[in-house]
């Protein structure tokens, strides 16, 4: 008698568990749409076609979705955010992780242009054969790995002031490339930090220079 009522309370446990999550997630996404009414914002509690991009952090692992995509417009800039869901191993051993990702529009097509804090994504970069970029700054080469299609883009991009805005920042992912702009975080973020993170973003394109632009 011990076995079957062992194997109840494993299943009871494991019921409570799904519904918990459920119901967070339920939760999480009333906060979206609460937070979006009023703004002239857009939600879908689920768009997976949001994840069709290639670049850390998309490609890797299985199960992928993206949930709660907020779109909208913060002070001219077109932005995108939303929850992206992928994971890693299988059985027993799968890891489901949890990224929170926010783009915003260019206004022309650019060359791939990669920052990221100095860890797993730059070993994944040097991985795949892509070259570090060394600037003017040693403390932003210390933070950060930076890869670029063309390296006088990059140049272009992060000079003294723009890198001297972002060392005073936490350390982020950005990467431009084509018509967008995104930015990436590990975790899933309340819906008031969608301005924090469009502003994030706009730190690193209003200090390119007009001639890049101009250029393009």
């Amino acid at each position: 008698m011990i076995f079957p009522v062992f194997a109840v309370g494993v299943l009871v446990l494991f019921a409570a568990l799904v519904f918990s999550g459920v119901r967070r997630a339920r939760a999480r996404q009333r906060a979206f749409q609460a937070y979006v009414t009023g703004r002239g914002w857009s939600y879908a509690r689920r768009d997976d076609s949001k994840i069709r991009r290639e670049g850390a952090p998309f490609g890797t692992g299985g199960s992928r979705h993206a949930d709660n995509a907020v779109s909208g417009t913060i002070n001219g800039k077109t932005f995108l955010t939303y929850d992206y869901q992928y994971t890693t191993g299988s059985g027993e051993d799968s890891t489901t992780h949890h990224v929170q990702v926010c783009l915003v529009a260019l206004p022309r097509p650019v060359p791939r242009l990669q920052i990221t804090p100095e860890g797993f994504w730059s070993r994944l970069g040097g991985g795949l054969g892509m070259q570090d970029i060394e600037l003017e700054s040693a403390a932003f080469n210390d933070r950060y790995r930076i890869t670029s299609d063309e390296p006088r883009f990059a140049y272009d991009v992060l000079h003294p002031r723009t890198m001297s805005a972002l060392l005073d920042r936490p350390p982020m992912s950005y990467r431009l490339d084509g018509h967008d702009a995104v930015t990436w975080a590990n975790g899933r973020w309340d819906p008031r930090m969608i301005e924090l993170r469009v502003a994030e973003l706009c730190v690193l394109l209003d200090g390119i220079p007009g001639y890049v632009w101009s250029d393009r």
